[in-house]
């Protein structure tokens, strides 16, 4: 019989409180824009490999201010989102960290936190190539979450073709290594 010691529990109890309150932060956040409901996911799709385009209005931010190298121009949605994610993002490393460095911690909990660090790392990474790999294709901006085997991409711009949608795809697929079915790729304007 496993014996669980009482330490195990509450390592591992506070690495799934983390896992928990990331993933409930980001619905808070993406629920709360606009007030409103995006539209129903590629969950309910039937046609496996179809990207599921979804429209919103975004107003821009002000011109940017005159400078020597190029800028960016970003919208609120954008600005906010990369804020959110980087706010969530610490909040999880943080947690994770305190369980690693706490000297009551068993070594289990330790290694499967910082897994779970190494995992954060590792989708930060890929989601910052997506982002910029998208860019490249044309786009004005993109933002893109991975989570739990899953990809939502929004992208910046007036008419997304058949074909940037299809590249997107492409892209996620050979960067995230995630199927076609499991990709949702949002449209704002």
């Amino acid at each position: 019989m496993m014996v669980v010691k009482r330490k195990q529990i509450v390592v591992v109890s506070m690495v799934l409180m983390i896992v928990i309150a990331g993933y409930l932060n980001w619905q808070y956040n993406n629920g709360m824009k606009d007030g409103a409901d995006y539209a129903q996911t590629a969950d309910n799709a039937k046609n496996y490999g179809e990207a599921t385009l979804v429209n919103k209005q975004v107003q821009p931010t002000a011109a940017p201010a005159p400078s020597t190298k190029p800028q960016e121009v970003r919208t609120p949605y954008f600005s906010d989102a990369q804020k959110s994610k980087e706010k969530s993002r610490a909040e999880s490393v943080a947690m994770l960290e305190s369980v690693i460095n706490n000297p009551n911690a068993d070594a289990e909990g330790k290694q499967k936190a910082q897994s779970q660090m190494m995992q954060l790392a590792k989708n930060n990474d890929t989601e910052m190539v997506i982002q910029n790999l998208i860019k490249a294709k044309g786009l004005k901006d993109a933002s893109v979450l991975l989570n739990d085997g899953r990809a939502n991409v929004v992208v910046l711009c007036d008419k997304l073709s058949p074909q940037q949608a299809a590249q997107i795809q492409e892209i996620v697929i050979a960067q995230a290594k995630i199927s076609t079915d499991k990709i949702k790729i949002i449209e704002v304007k």
